[in-house]
């Protein structure tokens, strides 16, 4: 008998994890998990179906003998709850005592200069050992679905973050550089799910390895996925419920939203709101970040936006100091 190749063996183990799982819905979690041992979703299909002894009589005979366990007779999804496919973004927590800079809303490389710089030198006498950029750092402006200049290449703008990652690393040599995906970088795999599916899942395709985080030591935070450095949860804010405007500013939208303390990007607007809920008296108090981006894009050239980033300390036990900073004529306040 021929020794199981790696992709049975790993098809094997899901199925004896999952026994009761259709087989097309762990198809497609195993080529997600792992494109390069499943080169495609059908790829998947058969090698489970092999197992499983549904290609034919031959494949059923030596699937009884090899794994019995692993065998479905007709119709017996019919007599089972399905299995859940849900799979729950986990946040990343960052604890510990630690001094962070966050920056968010770049859209480079229609990216304001000044601002940047500005930020980058308060940064640099703050000392933070963290980077965290917040979302929207690239614009990818080429494939969003709007209506675009053909003479704004892609190319540039891929050369223009790079170009950026690699100053930010020499500015701060040791600090450790955590790179959120926003809506913007979200463009990506919207475009492939639309124009390319086929390249889905392939490394060279994705944001992490076109931007060469390898090589600088930057970190990937996945779209929506939460980061909490100690008790602060922190967002880009386009995972949150959208549609709720509020009259007064984003920090007091964001609480609605939420109704406990937060802080988001996303909106490009320097504002605060803090509010007490609850029997309890408990207090809270949510944060909208300022952006680092041209402040009169050519969509929005009449707008309410303002330059800012933020800083954040944290001590052993989570608690954490919040400071939203707001850059007016290249001054930081």
């Amino acid at each position: 008998m021929s020794k199981p190749s790696e992709a049975n063996l790993i098809a094997r183990q899901a199925l004896e994890q999952t026994p009761d799982i259709p087989t097309r819905t762990l198809a497609r979690i195993l080529f997600e998990n792992d494109p390069k041992m499943f080169k495609s979703v059908d790829n998947a299909r058969k090698t489970i179906q092999y197992l499983r002894g549904q290609n034919g009589t031959h494949c059923k005979k030596f699937a009884a003998k090899t794994s019995p366990n692993l065998i479905k007779s007709a119709g017996w999804q019919l007599n089972e709850m399905p299995v859940s496919i849900s799979r729950p973004t986990k946040a990343l927590q960052v604890n510990g005592e630690n001094r962070v800079l966050i920056m968010s809303d770049m859209h480079i490389p229609y990216h304001d200069k000044n601002s940047i710089e500005a930020a980058v030198k308060f940064g640099r006498a703050f000392k933070p050992n963290i980077i965290h950029l917040n979302g929207d750092i690239a614009d990818f402006y080429a494939i969003s679905r709007h209506d675009k200049d053909p003479r704004r290449e892609m190319v540039q703008e891929l050369d223009a973050v790079r170009q950026f990652l690699y100053w930010l690393r020499k500015c701060f040599p040791k600090a450790q550089i955590l790179y959120k995906i926003g809506n913007h970088e979200d463009r990506m795999e919207r475009f492939l799910v639309k124009n390319a599916p086929v390249f889905l899942g392939v490394p060279d395709f994705e944001v992490a390895e076109i931007l060469k985080f390898r090589d600088m030591g930057i970190e990937l935070v996945k779209s929506l996925q939460l980061v909490r450095f100690g008790k602060l949860p922190v967002y880009h804010g386009h995972e949150l419920p959208q549609g709720m405007s509020s009259p007064v500013n984003p920090a007091r939208g964001l609480w609605m939203r939420v109704q406990e303390t937060c802080v988001a990007g996303h909106w490009h607007r320097v504002s605060e709101h803090t509010e007490k809920t609850g029997i309890s008296d408990k207090i809270s108090s949510c944060w909208s970040l300022g952006c680092l981006c041209d402040m009169k894009p050519d969509y929005a050239s009449v707008n309410r936006w303002s330059a800012g980033f933020a800083t954040v300390e944290t001590d052993k036990g989570g608690e954490f100091e919040f400071h939203n900073k707001k850059i007016i004529q290249g001054r930081v306040f």
